[in-house]
């Protein structure tokens, strides 16, 4: 149990890291861009919340049948729980793209500022397509018992995120909007390593 909760500890640790280090980079660009990364995080919040509801409950479902030794019906569940967590999300996501300025000016009550953070709420809406599976899967490796493989796909893929980071936003120094399809990036890289783990990995095998 100890050995589970530094490994999850570590991972908590370095997604944080990298999560800093956007902001870090966003800082240069300016103190909109600053301003408008910090309103967008906080809409996400509501999103992210709702989304890991039912990605850590599967999770949870996952590590139960397997040591009910009910593997089969493992994958079904993860099918299930994406496609209530899409028709949770989804419509939030969407309502959320529709009025923009309806939500932003929950945040801010400068004009010139929710329109300039239109745009980055519309990449964060779209990003959810691909944020709902990408974190079912990826709760469903950890639900698996398998700490170090998840820290190991987590990793994989926060390399490649903190890379398209720095090329866009501190090298290129792209508009904030673009710095938010890093979260695009980040899913995209999860969902691959984790659907596939779960394809093909040996978790079948594993003992809770």
């Amino acid at each position: 149990m100890l050995n589970v909760s530094f490994w999850t500890m570590v991972q908590n640790f370095l997604s944080l890291s990298t999560w800093f280090l956007l902001f870090l980079y966003v800082e240069h660009l300016g103190e909109r861009s600053l301003a408008i990364t910090n309103i967008i995080r906080n809409v996400s919040g509501i999103l992210f919340m709702v989304m890991m509801t039912f990605a850590s409950t599967c999770g949870s479902l996952v590590s139960n049948l397997i040591g009910s030794g009910h593997t089969d019906c493992v994958r079904g569940t993860i099918r299930q729980h994406i496609r209530i967590a899409y028709a949770l999300v989804l419509p939030l996501a969407a309502f959320f793209a529709l009025f923009p300025r309806l939500i932003l000016s929950v945040y801010t009550d400068m004009p010139e500022l929710q329109v300039a953070a239109v745009p980055s709420l519309w990449v964060l809406c779209s990003a959810y397509l691909l944020l709902v599976p990408a974190n079912v899967y990826f709760q469903s490796v950890s639900g698996t018992g398998n700490t170090r493989t998840a820290l190991a796909l987590e990793m994989t893929t926060l390399v490649i995120y903190t890379c398209y980071i720095t090329y866009i936003v501190a090298y290129l120094k792209l508009d904030v909007a673009y710095a938010w399809t890093s979260e695009h990036a980040y899913s995209i890289g999860i969902l691959i390593l984790c659907y596939f783990y779960m394809k093909k990995g040996k978790w079948s095998q594993k003992k809770i």
